[in-house]
């Protein structure tokens, strides 16, 4: 068994690279969220992930725009050690080669980590970087059509302090693993024959055929450079 989780913050291409996944064939779920206004082509993120994810900060006193202590997000996990459980094993049981994107599993990764080590298997991070500017560019676009007031009312300052967390706790969560891939998000819409090449060979274990090299340059969408 082999596990992909793309890891990322918010608004930062990770759907992009959730979907270039699922089109070489990584099952990245049953119910996937649907698309939106703000993300057309879709999101490709497990809606079981996401409510669970949310339901981890929440008991730990925070939220994705709010991210709660280390120590209170295991104290939250070790609660709902059973629910994290049985989410993976069902994710994992409708076939080998699977995954999942969800941005907020840059705060939660740690509570699902000793799961994954039982389960067995290979775990493949697959990281997405995007320069601070660029994504505070993007949050704004999408600020003034969030659902809660909280959000709509994040200033450059939070964003900063929310940035900052997300990045340096995935960061930690990467220096533990040996099979990562780190992708730079404009350079995966500029560069994307290298990226193809490499992408492929890191989910396949093998050398990229031309048609799998031509999925993932017809997946990725030089227009959704933007703001």
């Amino acid at each position: 068994m082999i596990t992909f989780i793309v890891l990322g913050f918010h608004r930062s291409g990770t759907s992009l690279v959730a979907n270039t996944l699922y089109n070489l064939g990584v099952h990245m779920g049953t119910r996937l969220l649907p698309a939106s206004d703000g993300n057309k082509k879709g999101f490709y993120e497990n809606a079981e992930f996401v409510k669970l994810n949310d339901r981890i900060l929440e008991l730990a006193g925070g939220s994705w725009f709010n991210p709660p202590s280390v120590e209170a997000i295991q104290a939250a996990g070790d609660i709902l050690d059973q629910p994290i459980y049985n989410c993976l094993k069902r994710a994992s049981s409708v076939k080998d080669t699977w995954g999942w994107k969800d941005p907020r599993t840059c705060l939660t990764f740690q509570c699902y980590e000793p799961h994954l080590y039982n389960m067995g298997g290979r775990t493949k991070l697959v990281y997405v970087f995007r320069q601070r500017d660029s994504v505070w560019k993007s949050f704004k676009s999408r600020r003034l059509k969030a659902k809660s007031p909280i959000e709509r009312a994040v200033t450059e300052k939070h964003f900063d302090h929310i940035y900052r967390d997300y990045t340096e706790r995935t960061i930690l969560a990467l220096d533990k693993y040996a099979e990562v891939f780190d992708i730079f998000y404009d350079d995966f819409l500029q560069r994307s024959d290298n990226y193809a090449k490499r992408l492929v060979k890191f989910v396949t274990d093998k050398a990229p055929t031309q048609e799998e090299i031509n999925i993932v340059k017809k997946t990725i969408d030089p227009t959704l450079r933007r703001f």
